[in-house]
């Protein structure tokens, strides 16, 4: 099950705060992910219009490693399938993603995700 909740408009970067471009949202979605030579479960643990952060189980994934993914979103049976992601960071078992490819109507279904967050944070 994915959970959820607003994290608002700033950050801490060193212990300063800073305004970030996109706003963030906490979510607990499970996920899978695969791509040469890494292969893994998580939990998606925020999101933005621009990016997801993961926490890897076990596995660690290096910057710059593609990936398909498989993350299970709220009230659908099938998990959105990501046919291309770029790791754009890691620390550790966590790293960030950015999606490069994915089907039409898996572009919908996110959009669609990621709408109910706008809504509840402008209400």
């Amino acid at each position: 099950m994915c959970t959820d909740r607003h994290e608002g408009r700033g950050s801490l970067k060193h212990g300063v705060a800073v305004r970030l471009r996109f706003p963030r949202f906490h979510v607990r979605c499970p996920i899978t992910f695969s791509g040469n030579y890494v292969f893994g479960e998580g939990t998606v643990v925020n999101v933005s219009d621009r990016g997801w952060r993961v926490k890897s189980h076990s596995t660690r994934v290096p910057q710059g490693t593609h990936l398909t993914l498989q993350i299970s979103l709220p009230g659908h049976r099938a998990p959105m399938k990501v046919d291309l992601a770029a790791v754009q960071w890691s620390r550790g078992l966590e790293f960030g993603l950015v999606f490069l490819q994915m089907q039409a109507e898996e572009s919908l279904r996110l959009r669609r995700f990621l709408d109910t967050f706008h809504t509840r944070a402008s209400t």
